[in-house]
């Protein structure tokens, strides 16, 4: 599953705008490949990983203060509800649990046979 473009754009402009508002010093560069880091690197240079699960991405979001302004409430109140039926739906169909990394059936069904 891969972001929508425009909710991601937005994200990034809303953490822009919010870093400015608050003065915020942009972070030093990573001279590193960042797909190798380990989570106690992360942690370490400042930078710790975004949830990889989408029950607690969706939690995050719902949490964040800034992002919910962005997107506006319109969205908010539908993307939400939406994207929670659709972890439903993985984990109803799939027969797996919140941890697996295996790929299913189910997976291959419904994202990979549609391509």
């Amino acid at each position: 599953m891969g972001a929508n473009l425009y909710l991601h754009v937005t994200g990034l402009l809303a953490a822009l705008d919010d870093g400015l508002d608050q003065g915020s010093a942009p972070p030093a560069p990573i001279q590193r490949d960042v797909g190798h880091l380990t989570d106690a690197d992360t942690e370490g240079i400042g930078a710790p990983r975004l949830e990889t699960r989408l029950d607690r991405a969706l939690d995050a979001l719902e949490a964040d203060e800034v992002l919910c302004d962005a997107l506006g409430p319109v969205i908010v109140a539908h993307y939400l509800p939406v994207k929670r039926f659709e972890w439903a739906s993985y984990l109803e169909g799939s027969g797996l649990v919140p941890g697996d990394i295996a790929v299913s059936e189910w997976e291959r069904a419904t994202y990979l046979e549609v391509l």
